[in-house]
């Protein structure tokens, strides 16, 4: 039965202005503008997805306190305290259990802070207060001497409370309102060091600019290069959609990543060479007794598409 495929007009010359395909007029070309279309939308979410889940790897100072609810909500009013009086950038491990939940994602949040300031509370470690799933391996991995110099131990406003964890050593500071609060931190961050995390950023920022739209090329170079090959070996009166599923997957494992990986290439006994990745597809196509593909004709109804994209490669 002949698919109803309903595509919008204006939506179409959107993604084509970044495809720059020329499909068939007609009827025949409805399919092929579906297929593309629905290819180019998957391209935009995961753009958009991962513009959206970027994370910055460096920051002024980070904040290490206990899970109990008091300690959260005072890490956090420092954290929003110096972000809007000073500009700091920060981060606190709440915020890493609640977005990744590794050891490995907390390490790297204190090796991205020039400051880690520790809230050196009575909940801190105690037994029976809950405690973040890698709290502990964090606290000692930390309090290694290489960390000395980022650390910071920070009390609450009352009593005095014992430093846990070999705290009582590393000079730190009480909290009080917040003016001198602000006064305190400002000194312990150098303009310098703050210059520095914020070129930090703009470079990581670019890095990962740079490689979403190499990503995003290389997708759109793909959809371009199969359906030139769909086109080339089953005509223009083929059905690509059914090939759909097949090729969303296989844009999806296209990372901005790969093309700075070097390719060593030996072309001392070649005539011809194919830089990239290789699609194989299940394409059904009815048998006749005139067609020939791959070398052999089938009687069967599916063949194997092998598109091979040829990449320019300048060798010198």
């Amino acid at each position: 039965m002949q698919q109803n495929f309903l595509v919008d007009e204006a939506q179409w010359q959107r993604a084509n202005q970044a495809l720059r395909l020329s499909l068939p007029r007609g009827p025949a070309g409805l399919p092929w503008r579906y297929f593309a279309l629905e290819l180019y939308r998957r391209v935009e979410d995961w753009d958009e997805r991962e513009r959206r889940n970027y994370r910055h790897r460096v920051w002024d100072f980070c904040v290490i306190h206990s899970k109990h609810e008091s300690d959260q909500e005072l890490a956090a009013n420092l954290k929003r305290l110096l972000e809007t009086s000073l500009g700091f950038t920060g981060r606190t491990l709440a915020e890493v259990e609640l977005g990744e939940n590794t050891l490995q994602a907390a390490s790297a949040m204190v090796e991205g802070s020039t400051k880690v300031f520790i809230l050196a509370t009575k909940y801190l470690n105690r037994i029976g207060v809950p405690k973040f799933v890698f709290q502990a391996a964090l606290m000692q991995e930390i309090l290694q001497e290489k960390w000395q110099r980022k650390i910071v131990p920070v009390r609450p406003p009352g009593p005095m409370v014992p430093l846990p964890f070999g705290l009582a050593p590393i000079e730190g500071f009480t909290l009080g309102n917040e003016p001198k609060t602000v006064e305190v931190v400002s000194d312990a961050l150098t303009v310098e060091e703050q210059m520095e995390v914020r070129a930090a950023r703009r470079r990581d920022e670019e890095v990962h600019r740079m490689r979403l739209l190499h990503q995003r090329e290389s997708r759109l170079q793909e959809i371009r290069e199969v359906v030139a090959g769909l086109r080339r070996d089953f005509g223009d009166d083929h059905d690509p959609t059914d090939q759909l599923e097949q090729m969303i997957d296989q844009l999806r494992r296209i990372t901005g990543d790969q093309g700075n990986a070097d390719q060593v290439i030996n072309v001392s006994s070649c005539s011809n060479i194919s830089v990239g990745p290789s699609f194989h597809f299940t394409v059904n196509r009815p048998y006749t007794s005139s067609s020939t593909f791959l070398g052999s004709p089938s009687t069967s109804d599916t063949s194997l598409l092998d598109i091979a994209p040829t990449r320019s490669t300048s060798l010198s």
